[in-house]
């Protein structure tokens, strides 16, 4: 669900109708929302985009808006939050699906251009904008290009000549690179410590360019800075050019009279480019940055480059940083890197931090992080924390209630086919907008037994789930997990389910329940039945959503015929795949107790 920002009458999907509950789970997202709608007053109503080649006038407008609102109310800490929040979302549809100019007229349909480019990615690039011109002359272009486009039609071309008329900067390099270019700065840096000459050498390289992607070197303004050992001194800073027509993108600074090794070396600790970095300076130099750095940003990037390198030493590390730190946006982001840790002392670190969690907005994020490696006795804990669906505690909020069911389903043991089936036929009015249900039909279809399947099939009819807040979105969630149960059944089994779908999309009423189905016809393969339903489809589905079923027919042809051999390969793989993972474990425990020896690899 979403919102409209109709003039003067802000439409509000019923997703986003609260109990007491949920608000503490999603509040703080309603409130991002409604400043986003309201922004939508001078960004696309007072002052209106020629064509939708400039839809990011209003959209990423409206949606930087929100951070500015969450900056004001809330403080900064806020605001990096959600930078950093946007910029993985940004960065997730651009390292894995695609990148594109934020300005550019080629979509496949008008539902694609609003995308993680459009909003999370556009909102960064105004905020990067901000930075470079300073929050006085920013605001002022801002409120002089309201002015003087009020009630007019705006191209991308009059916002960049409002900003340098008021700073009397050329940003046409700018503009070229992050507004008409593709991609954004992936950097990786090194450092060197000479101890006799009290110097520290901080190298930076950029690593993204790819030519088949379209996506080039940038110019980047880098701000380093160095905490020395010592608490009296000061820290130092210094700002790295790295420059796309010189040295490969690459940069070198030279921090002088450090007679210790540093302790801490940020990058960017002002939140000022968007961008990655690949950077290890090791796991104690990290945590102190975790523990003692002022800016939340850095805190949360700090994690994250814990996670990448996952051993004892880290996860302690994030484990003792998750029960001093304060702010709740940060405590989100260890409790993911805990959960892409996947050691069993991340998973013992993440089950004591949801114990202890009062935060409702925290507590769902380590749940979900409890799914990111298959665990059975985590699974089991769950299922004993959540209890039945009747008398179930409030220790958990709905949506992490539903990340539960999820968690529990992906962990494929039948034994818990009881529990989810429990939730699964809870009342929609007893858990608001049908989160719990949702939640609980995915972890049934991740199950991937008959007996899942068909119970599913049984509550998909309309009239099944009963109840009237959020009924079509869990409808959608049920057929959508029928398709994941399929996905690995013998072929015979496939085919016979896909014309019983088939026959389901053909007489379904509910429009987001047809999609659901036809994203599940097209898991199943090519047998005749799928892709006679998917074509018939295609020819009474709204316009905008032709391509996308195209893209399901497309994906149709790419499953491979699987019958009971390959689903048994299937599952001995993903046994050796757990099996695999312990034992990594255990390689990793066995070295930390050897380092702490002071036996060190030969």
């Amino acid at each position: 669900g979403g919102a409209m920002e109709n003039i003067s009458l802000v439409s509000w999907s019923d997703a986003y109708v609260h109990d007491s509950v949920l608000n503490e789970e999603r509040g703080w997202l309603v409130e991002t929302v409604n400043c986003h709608e309201m922004a939508h007053t001078y960004f696309g109503n007072s002052i209106v985009i020629h064509d939708f080649l400039h839809a990011w006038l209003k959209e990423s407008f409206a949606n930087y808006m929100e951070l500015v609102w969450m900056e004001d109310k809330y403080g900064r800490d806020s605001l990096h939050f959600q930078l950093a929040l946007e910029r993985d979302q940004y960065i997730a549809e651009a390292d894995s699906r695609y990148v594109r100019p934020i300005v550019t007229r080629l979509h496949d349909c008008s539902w694609s251009m609003f995308d993680s480019h459009l909003y999370p990615g556009g909102a960064w690039r105004l905020h990067m904008l901000r930075r470079k011109l300073g929050d006085e002359c920013f605001w002022s272009a801002i409120t002089e290009y309201l002015t003087r486009f009020e009630r007019q039609t705006v191209e991308t071309s009059d916002f960049r000549r409002a900003l340098e008329l008021q700073s009397g900067l050329c940003l046409e390099s700018f503009f070229d690179q992050w507004i008409y270019g593709k991609g954004y700065p992936k950097l990786k840096a090194k450092l060197n410590y000479n101890s006799e000459a009290g110097e520290l050498t901080v190298s930076v390289e950029q690593t993204q360019e790819n030519q088949a992607r379209g996506v080039g070197l940038f110019d980047v303004d880098l701000e380093v800075e160095v905490v020395p050992s010592a608490p009296e001194s000061r820290v130092l800073r210094q700002t790295l050019r790295l420059e796309r027509y010189k040295n490969g993108g690459s940069a070198m600074a030279v921090f002088c009279g450090l007679a210790q090794k540093p302790a801490q070396v940020v990058f960017d600790p002002s939140a000022s480019i968007l961008h990655t970095m690949d950077f290890d300076p090791g796991v104690e130099m990290l945590e102190r940055t975790l523990t003692l750095h002022e800016s939340a940003y850095c805190r949360m990037n700090a994690a994250l480059a814990l996670a990448k390198k996952p051993g004892a030493g880290q996860v302690n590390a994030l484990a003792n940083a998750y029960s001093s730190e304060k702010f709740w946006g940060v405590r989100r982001a260890i409790g993911k890197a805990l959960g892409h840790c996947g050691t069993p002392g991340a998973t013992k670190a993440l089950w004591e931090s949801l114990q202890a969690e009062e935060d409702r907005r925290v507590a769902l994020v380590l749940v979900d992080a409890l799914g990111h490696h298959r665990d059975l006795e985590m699974a089991d804990k769950l299922v004993e924390l959540l209890g039945s669906a009747s008398a179930r505690p409030m220790a958990l909020g709905h949506v992490a209630t539903a990340s539960a069911l999820r968690v529990i389903g992906r962990n494929r043991n039948p034994r818990h086919f009881a529990c989810l089936a429990d939730f699964l036929e809870q009342p929609v009015e007893n858990q608001w907008w049908g989160w719990v249900r949702r939640g609980a039909a995915t972890g049934m279809g991740a199950l991937r037994t008959e007996e899942a399947v068909n119970f599913l099939f049984s509550k998909l009819p309309y009239g099944q789930v009963k109840g009237a807040r959020g009924l079509s979105g869990v409808r959608a969630a049920i057929a959508d997990a029928i398709g994941d149960g399929l996905e690995w059944a013998p072929s015979s089994t496939r085919a016979m389910m896909a014309e019983k779908l088939a026959g389901m999309l053909r007489n379904e009423r509910q429009y987001a329940v047809r999609m659901a189905l036809a994203r599940s016809l097209s898991r199943l393969g090519e047998a005749p039945a799928s892709r006679g339903a998917l074509l018939r489809f295609m020819k009474s589905c709204v316009n905008q959503d032709v391509p996308r079923v195209q893209r399901l027919l497309e994906r149709a042809g790419k499953v491979r015929t699987r019958d009971s051999w390959t689903g048994g390969v299937q599952r001995e793989l993903e046994a050796t795949k757990d099996e695999v993972r312990e034992l990594r474990n255990s390689v990793r425990e066995l070295e930390t107790k050897l380092a702490s020896r002071g036996v060190k690899n030969q």
